[in-house]
């Protein structure tokens, strides 16, 4: 038997209010400690997307929250990127 994924309205009805409203403190706080929505998502046991809609459906007093996490974002991709550029490469001969 298959199982049929659910969508985002259908995951908060089933978690009730209560948990998603602590899921969303712990967010907040987890992501001034500079950690990622894939590690905050895992700990929780929801999906990245869901946790992204959430935090983008907060109001403009989060505004800088988001921004931090966006930072975090770029801050491990320019750390990713860094370290394919230091990475040696054997260069083939081409003919």
């Amino acid at each position: 038997m298959a199982l049929i994924p659910l969508e985002d309205e259908d995951l908060e009805f089933l978690m009730g209010p209560n948990r998603k409203q602590f899921i969303l403190e712990d967010m907040k706080k987890s992501i001034l400690k500079n950690h990622t929505l894939e590690e905050i998502a895992a700990k929780h046991g929801i999906s990245k997307r869901t946790l992204n809609k959430w935090l983008m459906s907060l109001g403009e007093e989060h505004q800088e929250l988001r921004q931090l996490c966006i930072d975090n974002m770029l801050a491990e991709a320019t750390e990713i990127n860094n370290a394919v550029k230091n990475f040696p490469l054997t260069r083939s001969n081409s003919k």
